[in-house]
């Protein structure tokens, strides 16, 4: 679970998309973290299960936009552990540290100008696109990226089609992916009966 210094309702650019196994998504952090003076963003990653910690894998951004991190504070409970980000790889590691809880702080970025609709340019707040948290043994927590499952609508529930002025019941199976994207995806007739 991940959560910001915020709370956002609209996914987009939010702490979800940050752990959320898509790397197209991208957490951004809020345009007053650039203002002087302001906290430096940061996320809390809750783990499942208390677990040594050894490092984490930061993913960038796809694009431009939001600006990468070139240096992170990463706390275990046991205090903050200052790090330089590896643009090519993005791995950190760190003092292992047994814990159920991650706190990354974006203590520097690149400076990023973006221009805004209205032709104005403004300096882009950081952000990232995957976090991963790794242990003794790899990867810690739900690995499994949430596009790739895969969600099936019953015949009681899913789409009814109408065929020469009779309705027939159907049931669809695609991913989750298949389903934000709005893609096709093949309907089964559940019977032959009229519904």
């Amino acid at each position: 679970v991940a959560r910001g210094a915020a709370d956002v309702v609209d996914l987009q650019g939010s702490a979800f998309a940050a752990t959320d196994g898509d790397p197209r998504t991208s957490w951004t952090a809020e345009e007053s973290s650039l203002e002087s003076g302001a906290p430096h963003p940061t996320l809390t990653l809750e783990l499942p299960s208390p677990q040594v910690v050894t490092g984490v894998d930061l993913a960038t951004s796809l694009g431009a936009l939001p600006a990468a991190p070139t240096r992170v504070s990463v706390n275990l409970g046991n205090g903050p552990q200052v790090r330089e980000v590896d643009e090519d790889s993005g791995e950190i590691e760190v003092t292992p540290h047994f814990t159920d809880e991650v706190q990354i702080t974006l203590v520097d970025h690149v400076d990023t100008i973006d221009r805004t609709i209205l032709g104005f340019s403004k300096e882009t707040p950081p952000g990232l696109a995957e976090i991963t948290v790794v242990g003794e043994n790899g990867p810690i927590g739900a690995q499994d990226p949430i596009y790739d499952r895969v969600v099936t609508i019953g015949c009681d529930t899913g789409p009814v089609i109408t065929i020469d002025g009779r309705d027939y019941r159907t049931s669809v199976t695609g991913t989750v992916r298949d389903l934000a994207e709005g893609a096709e995806i093949p309907a089964t007739l559940c019977d032959t009966e009229a519904a």
